[in-house]
């Protein structure tokens, strides 16, 4: 039996405890409908072509996607090390934290679709319908899951819906698990193991701890969002194949297009504007002219002031 063979059980342990935490973290159901925001031409796009884009994450607004996880692994493995003693085990926390947040972003390029349980938010008004105007789509997803490891999906490339985590400490909690686990693994598997391959024992678990970071990274966020309460559709996987390109401010952005055809279009609040009830009667008529109509979809007015 190979190293990497006997490591294959013990693993499949963390990773089962791993999805059980996950599990902890999300609701057994989601929502519906959940929104997407988006300024005038997002929502003509997507109505018109029957599709909604799932863009790089590491490529969006918020610098801090998957930097923000990055971060707290460091700040939790400088926490570890304190602790540590025996300069192989340091050695294996010098390893993940220099190669796992590189090796996600690399190797899983994170493609999401941001949507939130809230219809009619202040906040995402102003951030993402481009000021004035903009709509919040309610979509009921019907053929997408909710995902407890994207990871497992990725080979299949198949779209999941997850919600993401911001209270900080559960997050802490999450990657303190991950690590200590991470280490015991590492302790017993050296007590029996030629010391020539005491490294190659590290590199093996490092490799599998790495498919489970991806899980809570795609999930962690930043506590000064939570008033979004956001929900993603994510695909996770090499997709080059499938990537487009869009521009915005920030210069290129990759993206692949998802979502279901036609689209499970249930809601439309369009944002704060001028002339509300003549905006909806045009709302209204794009639909239709598309194909989505009432009594199918219901289109209403934001209730925020046009004075935000």
């Amino acid at each position: 039996m190979t190293l990497k063979q006997a490591l294959s059980e013990p693993m499949d342990r963390l990773k089962e405890r791993c999805q059980q935490q996950l599990r902890q973290l999300s609701p057994s159901s989601i929502p519906k409908p959940l929104y997407h925001y988006t300024d005038t031409r997002g929502f003509m796009g997507i109505v018109s072509n029957h599709e909604i884009w799932a863009s790089r994450i590491d490529f969006l607004n918020d610098a801090s996607e998957l930097s923000y996880s990055r971060d707290l692994l460091k700040a939790r493995l400088d926490h570890f090390r304190q602790q540590l003693q025996d300069a192989e085990e340091i050695r294996l926390l010098d390893w993940l934290e220099a190669s796992g947040p590189d090796f996600v972003r690399e190797y899983f390029k994170v493609y999401a679709i941001a949507l939130s349980s809230k219809d009619d938010d202040l906040s995402q008004w102003r951030g993402y319908s481009g000021g004035l105007g903009g709509f919040s789509i309610g979509f009921g997803f019907t053929q997408v899951g909710l995902a407890t490891s994207i990871f497992e999906a990725r080979k299949k490339l198949e779209p999941r819906i997850v919600e993401m985590v911001y209270d900080a400490d559960k997050q802490t909690e999450c990657l303190d698990d991950l690590i200590r686990q991470m280490i015991e693994l590492f302790r017993t598997f050296r007590a029996d193991t030629d010391p020539n391959f005491i490294r190659d024992i590290g590199r093996f678990i490092c490799q599998d701890i790495i498919n489970l970071l991806a899980d809570y990274f795609i999930r962690f966020k930043n506590s000064v969002f939570h008033e979004e309460k956001e929900w993603r559709l994510v695909v996770l996987g090499n997709v080059e194949e499938d990537v487009h390109y869009r521009e915005s401010r920030f210069g290129l952005i990759p993206y692949i297009r998802a979502g279901e055809r036609p689209l499970a279009i249930k809601t439309v609040v369009q944002g704060p504007r001028v002339e509300p009830e003549l905006s909806k009667e045009a709302v209204e008529g794009f639909l239709a002219k598309h194909g989505y109509r009432r009594p199918d979809i219901e289109v209403r007015p934001s209730k925020v002031p046009l004075r935000y």
